[in-house]
């Protein structure tokens, strides 16, 4: 939903799961928010409720944010992704600082 020219929410979250001997249907809700900023910059800020697909039913929550930067002259985005996971009382993050080439 785009609730200006600047900011949009997003909320997604259906999905298919394989593995061997079983097929399932699972939901994996995700809300946030996009904002698109000044100097061709724009963040993104999820959270989202992830499934354990290997059978047991454990679940963890995703804190996901993500900056990046456009550079239109070399068609390049630099980008910035840190990301939280939770599983009751433990907690681990990831980071991650890539340079994409657009096409």
């Amino acid at each position: 939903m785009i609730l200006n020219k600047s900011v949009a929410l997003l909320g997604i979250g259906l999905g298919l799961g394989w593995r061997i001997g079983c097929t399932q249907c699972y939901v994996q809700p995700e809300v946030g928010v996009i904002a698109r900023e000044i100097l061709d910059m724009k963040s993104r800020l999820s959270v989202q409720l992830k499934s354990n697909l290997s059978g047991d039913q454990a679940h963890y929550v995703q804190y996901h944010f993500v900056q990046s930067k456009y550079f239109k002259e070399k068609d390049f985005t630099l980008q910035l992704s840190v990301d939280t996971y939770k599983m009751g009382r433990r907690q681990q993050q990831s980071y991650e600082l890539s340079l994409k080439k657009m096409f």
